[in-house]
């Protein structure tokens, strides 16, 4: 499925008010990101840019733990400005288009750097904009991520594999640490499935409105080909990465 970002502002923007509730993974993710980042950073942090904030999920663990830090964050919704702390200056817009006005210590974004449409080229901008010493530390999602959406509608992102990644990666960081996780949570039906993907914003299917016929294929394919004693799986995939920025020699 190609990139449509106006899509997913739509989406984010609409789950807004359910999406701390839902995207329970996704916090799941947050914090495992901020315990790597406290584990495998060394550098003193004086000023940081969060991408794809979201709700402020990340941004208050970052704000709690780089308490002297000033942190600019981005979103592609506007909206979400509200759910920021007032101290955080915030910065709306694509961040694959829009200026990052300072150099940082630190660009972190957790869930979000899947929405890309050219990742390569998004590296290099980061590190244009990272101070000599600066480093990132950033989560996305592997190639079984939501594969069971995929498997039954043969509609989904094109996930990097962590190989992929590392080799993306490595060629303008330095890696410090990349991990992997597979986390498979259960719903008591398919409609379970399309609610939640609903509510966490998380649009891993069409855009078109369906019909009564294409959710009848859609829970019947689903229950046939993932159903269980546990209820029906939904996959995440998340990978891990922490890396600095090169140093030139």
């Amino acid at each position: 499925m190609s990139i449509n970002k106006q899509q997913i502002r739509k989406s984010f923007t609409k789950a807004i008010s359910t999406y701390e509730q839902e995207a329970f993974v996704q916090y799941q993710i947050a914090m495992e990101l901020y315990r790597l980042l406290s584990v495998y950073s060394n550098y003193p942090v004086s000023s940081i840019l969060e991408i794809g904030c979201g709700t402020g999920f990340f941004t208050r663990l970052l704000h709690s733990h780089f308490s002297s830090a000033t942190i600019t964050a981005n979103d592609l919704c506007p909206e979400v400005v509200n759910y920021i702390p007032d101290d955080i200056k915030f910065i709306s817009g694509d961040m694959e288009t829009i200026d990052f006005p300072d150099k940082y210590d630190l660009i972190a974004g957790s869930s979000a750097i899947q929405w890309l449409e050219d990742f390569p080229l998004f590296l290099k901008k980061i590190n244009r904009s990272l101070s000599d010493k600066g480093f990132v530390a950033i989560s996305t999602f592997g190639e079984k991520n939501l594969i069971e959406i995929k498997q039954v509608t043969n509609i989904g992102l094109s996930y990097f594999t962590k190989s992929d990644l590392e080799h993306i990666i490595s060629s303008s960081f330095q890696i410090i640490k990349m991990k992997e996780e597979i986390k498979t949570v259960y719903f008591s039906s398919p409609k379970d499935v399309l609610l939640h993907l609903k509510r966490s914003g998380v649009n891993g299917i069409a855009s078109e409105k369906w019909t009564k016929s294409d959710f009848l294929y859609f829970t019947d394919r689903y229950n046939r080909l993932f159903k269980s004693d546990y209820g029906v799986p939904l996959t995440y995939h998340p990978i891990y990465i922490i890396a600095s920025k090169k140093q030139k020699s």
